[in-house]
């Protein structure tokens, strides 16, 4: 098929914009299709028939779901359990009652189906994509990345989190008490896995109108972790001790298994991984103290450096960099706002060049050495980028972003 060269009529951006032309590209938007439509299906097919270890994370949850509501002593008896208490409650009602393996991953591949189409329309929202060629390119974009599929194949809870992270931080800035609950509630769902989400807390304790709404997670992670000790011999101290061990053992495993491009694994390198937790936590006040100093600018933009602070402030495989979608959402704002300005060149360029070290399949089990070594130090110099580039931006930022959503 030719490529069609004319704007569409559609489309409010000017023609020189770059994201503009390549959505005007036929070849372009059928390309990403192919590989959303073979990385995805692969990735689907891989979960629901248990191969190349396809479910894997999500068999590991249910047991220790299910484990957990037993009575068992999870954080003694599972290596694997490296999730917090709150955590198995949370996902009780998905994988609590299941009782075959196979049950569980094809339920798991029927609940990603809507998470995905969810996820798509945040983007959408989120990007303020005009006319229909640039809605399809921007929509594809969260369907082209290697960890879309990773953490579908693996069972993995990222895509859950995504979708539940863009729910909570759309009612920042709202101030009916509503929409206040109903982000509090999303952020708790979010925090089944914490280090995603975790980062993000900052945003609802500094933003304005905010505060409310972290007070109510606080809250509810209590309430959601005192139900889960109720069903363990062991008092919250004690379980909340073991698994602060078990996570710090899981850390120590990983940084040297398959992590990359995060500080355990750097610290690992140098041979200090004891020092993974001090600097996780050191990092983890630093963003809080960045939130707070600009807690009135633009919330994408605080949004985007707390995604990579995600990223980078502990350990993590590749299903997680699903995160640094918010990044990408983030850059394509700030070239539509700034059109052909130099922020807006710079803003592109780093969107695509973030886009092209995400996209399908990765280079990470596919290419061998040296150019798996060279691939990862260009992801790590891409992210590295978008980070300086987005906290510079924060900076000289001279909106006053107090209130409404952030779509």
């Amino acid at each position: 098929m030719k490529d069609d060269p004319s704007p569409d009529p559609d489309d409010a951006q000017q023609g020189t914009d770059l994201v503009v032309r390549l959505s005007n590209l036929a070849t372009v938007r059928i390309g990403l299709v192919l590989i959303a439509a073979v990385w995805l299906g692969y990735e689907f097919v891989r979960l629901v028939s248990g191969f190349s270890d396809g479910g894997i994370d999500l068999e590991q949850r249910r047991g220790e779901v299910q484990l957990w509501f037993e009575g068992a002593a999870v954080y003694r008896e599972v290596g694997t359990a490296v999730y917090p208490p709150a955590s198995y409650v949370i996902l009780w009602p998905l994988l609590g009652w299941i009782e075959e393996a196979s049950h569980a991953r094809w339920m798991w591949a029927l609940t990603s189906m809507p998470l995905l189409v969810i996820l798509v329309r945040q983007v959408l929202a989120a990007s303020g994509a005009q006319g229909l060629r640039e809605r399809q390119f921007v929509a594809l974009m969260p369907l082209t990345l290697y960890a879309t599929g990773a953490t579908i194949g693996n069972g993995q809870l990222t895509l859950l989190v995504m979708v539940t992270l863009f729910a909570s931080l759309n009612t920042l800035g709202l101030a009916d008490r509503q929409s206040r609950v109903a982000g509090a509630c999303w952020f708790l769902l979010a925090l089944v896995k914490p280090t995603v989400a975790a980062p993000f807390f900052w945003l609802l304790v500094f933003r304005p109108r905010a505060a409310a709404m972290a007070v109510g997670v606080v809250l509810g992670y209590a309430v959601v972790t005192l139900i889960a000790v109720t069903f363990q011999e062991a008092s919250v101290l004690v379980l909340l001790d073991q698994f602060f061990n078990q996570a710090q053992e899981g850390v120590n495993w990983g940084s040297v298994h398959d992590s990359y491009v995060n500080q355990s694994s750097w610290l690992s390198g140098l041979g200090v991984p004891e020092l993974s937790t001090l600097s996780s936590l050191v990092t983890l006040g630093l963003l809080g103290l960045w939130v707070f100093c600009q807690r009135h600018k633009d919330p994408w933009l605080l949004i985007g450096v707390c995604a990579l602070v995600s990223r980078f402030w502990v350990y993590h495989l590749w299903y997680d960099d699903l995160v640094l979608l918010m990044v990408l959402v983030g850059l394509l704002r700030i070239s539509r706002k700034e059109g052909g300005s130099r922020q807006g060149r710079i803003a592109v360029s780093l969107m695509l060049a973030l886009w092209l070290s995400l996209l399908a399949p990765g280079g990470l089990y596919l290419l061998p050495d040296p150019w798996k070594g060279l691939y990862v130090f260009f992801q790590l110099c891409v992210w590295l980028s978008a980070l300086i580039f987005l906290m510079v931006r924060t900076l000289g930022d001279r909106t006053n972003a107090g209130s409404g959503r952030i779509a």
